[in-house]
């Protein structure tokens, strides 16, 4: 039983970590699509007097994408502080359910929003991608919700 623990244990720690590097890899995504993107200013003389300066647009982005980060950096320390039996807050486990919920709900949303206009949907390699890294995100997540109950569920029966 302790070699199952130890084995979920570190099991809930690698989710963390999942957690966070999918959390830099969403931030890098958001920039990289604010860069690449067809943000052109200038092309419009009128457009210029209400010009905002690329690096005010940058940290704005940027402290927008902290906000939606910190939720799943949250989410990941927290994991692995419960995988090295530091820390058994249930929190983080109800932020995580909250996060595949409204995901899931938005993928729903949009999967019947392109039903009723399938006329202007175009399918699109990065729009692939997005999709593909988005549910292997969620599937981290319940992996990880999966891994903390049977955590604490083996610390439990450790303890009887």
């Amino acid at each position: 039983m302790k070699r199952e623990l130890r084995k979920t244990e570190d099991k809930l720690v690698i989710d963390g970590i999942g957690v966070i590097i999918f959390d830099v890899w969403t931030v890098i995504k958001v920039m990289l699509l604010f860069w690449v993107n067809e943000y052109k200013p200038g092309t419009n003389p009128e457009e210029e007097l209400n010009f905002i300066p690329l690096w005010a647009l940058a940290l704005v982005l940027l402290i927008l994408s902290g906000l939606i980060v910190s939720p799943r950096l949250y989410i990941g320390f927290s994991a692995i502080a419960e995988g090295k039996g530091k820390c058994k807050k249930s929190g983080y486990l109800f932020v995580a359910g909250l996060i595949i919920a409204i995901n899931i709900g938005m993928y729903i949303v949009a999967a019947v929003y392109q039903g009723m206009n399938l006329e202007s949907f175009q399918l699109s390699a990065d729009g692939i991608l997005t999709m593909v890294i988005d549910l292997t995100s969620l599937a981290i997540l319940i992996e990880m919700i999966v891994s903390a109950r049977k955590v604490r569920r083996l610390r439990n029966w450790a303890k009887e």
